[in-house]
């Protein structure tokens, strides 16, 4: 039986991971899992469109405890758009962050 990990950390508002998000495009790092890299593929998004929803988007949801990871999952979206991608912040002063994945157009 696997130990799930339990997050010590506590989580972050939505506008800290937002501004985090946003900021790590700029002048931050962005690690992609290759779950997102399979998900741009499938739904033909480029970091020109992920560089676009970090200028426009907001996290408008609570962040999710990730249930193996125990990361702190959060999910930017725009409200008219429908690209929306799930991301965690690995570490906030050093702004990095991963992401999880990217749901597209058709979905």
């Amino acid at each position: 039986m696997t130990k799930k990990k339990i997050s010590s950390s506590k989580s972050l508002t939505k506008e800290q991971a937002c501004k985090i998000f946003k900021a790590a495009f700029v002048c931050g790092t962005v690690i992609y899992t290759n779950h997102s890299k399979e998900r741009m593929m499938e739904y033909e998004v480029d970091a020109n469109d992920l560089l676009a929803l970090s200028k426009s988007g907001f996290v408008l949801n609570s962040p999710e405890l990730h249930p193996k990871t125990g990361a702190w999952n959060y999910r930017i979206e725009h409200p008219t758009e429908t690209l929306k991608v799930v991301f965690e912040v690995i570490d906030k002063k050093k702004i990095k962050i991963r992401l999880i994945t990217v749901i597209g157009n058709n979905q």
